[in-house]
């Protein structure tokens, strides 16, 4: 009787673990998903405002970005910068300290 009880815990347990499990790769699926969508949305911004190369180039230096709040900064710096330059500029620093939500 007690054995088949702890047989029953650890199957429990091993369940919600993988339930846990699923919930949690649902969670950054989908923050994946957020963070290339505003990526993109950022390298259209930027070719529709300054040109291709600048719009590519920003591209590689949102690459390891995820964090919303730098994404939406970077976004209001398309609209704030005179230049592509001025924006790569400005990018290239976030890039450099990294993502401060703890992802790389």
């Amino acid at each position: 009787m007690l054995e088949e009880q702890v047989q029953e815990w650890t199957r429990q347990w091993f369940e919600e673990g993988r339930e846990e499990g699923r919930e949690e790769g649902r969670e950054q699926g989908l923050e994946h998903g957020i963070s290339q969508g505003q990526r993109a949305l950022l390298r259209r911004q930027a070719a529709r405002k300054f040109d291709a190369e600048a719009a590519e180039r920003l591209s590689d230096l949102l690459n390891g970005l995820s964090n919303p709040e730098r994404l939406a900064e970077i976004g209001e710096w398309i609209i704030e910068c005179e230049t592509g330059a001025e924006l790569l500029e400005r990018a290239g620093s976030v890039g450099r300290a990294g993502d401060t939500d703890g992802r790389a």
